[in-house]
């Protein structure tokens, strides 16, 4: 949330499409807020949805999908490209399903996958900061695997 802007929006809504561990920790943060994660920057409200629906991902800013939900994903982010809203998986090639951001855990350190074409069409600014720590290459999706 703190490394991406979206226009217009002050409060921002975290969904998770499915359960895995990913979508557990959200759970719990959603069940134990704490005022440093819940207001960020210039954030006024962090809202945490778990367990969305097909039809509920429209109110999402951030939507994770659990990794078991692969199937589905290809027609929801087909429903969504053009809309503001940051897809996060750990499903194995999520961007290259279409996805913004693919979770991967290498040597015990998280890594994370763009997927440039994908963001572009959201219209939603990664800062800087997120940006350097992934390597960029000429197809438009990256990872900072090497």
């Amino acid at each position: 949330v703190n490394f991406a802007n979206w226009k217009n929006f002050n409060d921002v809504t975290i969904c998770s499409y499915g359960y895995d561990d990913v979508s557990e920790a959200l759970t719990y943060i959603k069940e134990h807020p704490s005022d440093k994660i819940m207001h960020l920057h210039n954030i006024r409200q962090i809202n945490i949805k778990d367990g969305v629906r097909a039809e509920e991902v429209y109110s999402c800013e951030i939507l994770y999908f659990a990794k078991f939900q692969e199937n589905i994903v290809p027609t929801i982010l087909e429903k969504i490209q053009n809309l503001p809203i940051i897809t996060v998986s750990n499903i194995e090639h999520f961007v290259d399903l279409g996805g913004v951001i693919e979770l991967k855990i290498a040597r015990q350190k998280l890594k994370l996958r763009l997927g440039k074409a994908a963001l572009d069409k959201t219209g939603v600014k990664l800062s800087p900061v997120i940006l350097r720590s992934i390597k960029s290459n000429q197809e438009g999706t990256s990872t900072n695997d090497e």
